[in-house]
């Protein structure tokens, strides 16, 4: 079997749920990193079954690097090229056959925007908002930032909602056209203590201006207003369920939307009380 050759980065913590369906999808990739946090389900059972995969425990000590760079600065690679890919995500065949196409040997581009279609109810949403990241770079020409947000309560072991940045300045970023799945199996308590997790942790980030800039320039204008207009959950509702199409996954889609819609107004009550 020919293996692409590119590197994936899995973090996992708990997560036996999606991560055989995650490795699963990820056959074709030469190296598999499997970056554990002491995990006390059966994660470690299910990526011991896959030859392209190798596990490394992380404990975070509170300080900088957090986990994503953790990786990036003590992992052996045998590629350039870097992906990282969430324990509850699965990649297309259609985007293992983008990259295979645009990404190995390119001399046009150093990164490119992942785009991930949400799974909702075990339903595949068709329309609707979708989240967009750097996931996958030359390893050489990305970091992630340490910030000054160890204070926050909402701080963890693993970078929060931000890019990686450019090493070079002519570092170059496009966008891979084909998404990749993202699973949604959180119960009701995990999901709430993540959101609360990530709310104080937003709040804070805004509160004391400590974002880091997003690589692209039109993205980090959008963000910057948006950090900033109370009406920040209102715009992401409309855009998600209206302008993006979500009432066209009927119940669904209103769930998706009126979740995000839920989240963002809670990290403004956060900002009011701050």
């Amino acid at each position: 079997m020919a293996y692409l050759p590119i590197s994936v980065i899995v973090m996992t913590k708990n997560n036996d749920k999606t991560l055989h369906q995650c490795l699963e999808a990820l056959r074709p990739f030469d190296e598999v990193h499997v970056v554990d946090s002491q995990s006390q389900d059966d994660t470690l059972d299910i990526a011991a079954r896959f030859e392209n995969v190798s596990v490394t425990q992380f404990s975070w000590n509170g300080q900088y690097p957090k986990k994503k760079q953790w990786c990036l600065d003590y992992l052996t690679f045998h590629n350039d090229w870097i992906l990282t890919c969430d324990a509850d995500e699965i990649v297309s065949a259609e985007f293992v056959a983008e990259i295979g196409k645009r990404v190995i040997g390119s001399q046009t581009h150093d990164g490119f925007f992942v785009k991930s279609r949400n799974v909702v109810n075990n339903r595949i949403m068709r329309f609707g908002m979708l989240n967009t990241k750097l996931a996958l770079f030359k390893q050489k020409m990305f970091y992630y930032p340490v910030l000054n947000d160890l204070f926050s309560g909402g701080s963890f072991e693993v970078e929060g909602h931000y890019q990686p940045l450019k090493q070079e300045k002519t570092s170059r970023i496009g966008t891979i056209d084909a998404p990749i799945l993202h699973l949604n199996t959180q119960d009701l308590m995990q999901y709430k203590a993540s959101h609360d997790r990530y709310v104080l942790w937003e709040a804070d980030m805004t509160k004391y201006n400590l974002w880091p800039n997003d690589p692209i320039l039109w993205r980090q204008m959008i963000k910057q207003f948006l950090r900033l207009s109370v009406l920040k959950s209102f715009i992401i509702f409309v855009y998600s369920y209206l302008i993006k199409g979500g009432f066209l996954d009927g119940a669904d889609g209103w769930q998706f939307a009126k979740m995000k819609f839920d989240y963002y107004d809670a990290i403004q009550k956060r900002l009011n009380s701050l």
